[in-house]
């Protein structure tokens, strides 16, 4: 779509992109604040229940391994939402990670569970390196300034980016209820 701008105006938002790119950095947030706040609640746990030995062993490696890790991808999904260049080409890089990891997956076992797995983690994971490479405009500082500027609001949440995963989380969350439900009647 062409829109024509005229002179003393500013070039219109894309909004879709922004939606999209919106939601992937949502995806990063909720992950990256929950486990920062369970790596620092198992660590307080862990000093004050623990044993020295088991909290000096466990402690430790929560502080500077998980929890670093949990902080860059909260951060990395912080800055994405603000439209930093870093954050996509990180993320870019990290889903070509992904698409990697999924083809060595299947020289182990393979079987038709393993190849649908490999599918839908390749055709999601191209299409994050689709949407950050092809909407470069919404991370060129001058549309960033615009936008983070502007008053309109972006609806993340019509994005595919953002309900495709929710109702997969949702899905999974119906599933994981009805095999405890059934475990429960079978043990009970």
């Amino acid at each position: 779509m062409c829109r024509e701008e005229r002179p003393g105006r500013r070039a219109p938002r894309d909004l879709a992109a922004e939606a999209h790119v919106r939601a992937l950095a949502c995806w990063q947030m909720i992950p990256g604040a929950f486990f920062v706040l369970v790596n620092l609640l198992l660590a307080a746990v862990l000093v004050v229940l623990a044993p020295p030995q088991v909290a000096s062993a466990t402690v430790l490696p929560l502080l500077l391994v998980a929890l670093p890790l949990a902080s860059l991808t909260f951060a990395c999904g912080y800055c994405l939402w603000r439209y930093h260049n870093w954050a996509r080409w990180l993320n870019v890089t990290l889903s070509g990670l992904g698409l990697l990891g999924g083809a060595l997956s299947l020289l182990g076992e393979l079987n038709a569970y393993a190849l649908l797995g490999t599918l839908l983690n390749a055709a999601w994971q191209g299409a994050v390196i689709y949407v950050l490479v092809s909407k470069a405009h919404v991370f060129e500082p001058a549309y960033r300034d615009a936008a983070l500027a502007s008053r309109r609001p972006v609806r993340y949440w019509t994005s595919p980016f953002f309900w495709i995963p929710a109702l997969a989380f949702v899905g999974l969350l119906i599933a994981g209820a009805f095999l405890i439900s059934n475990l429960i009647v079978l043990l009970g």
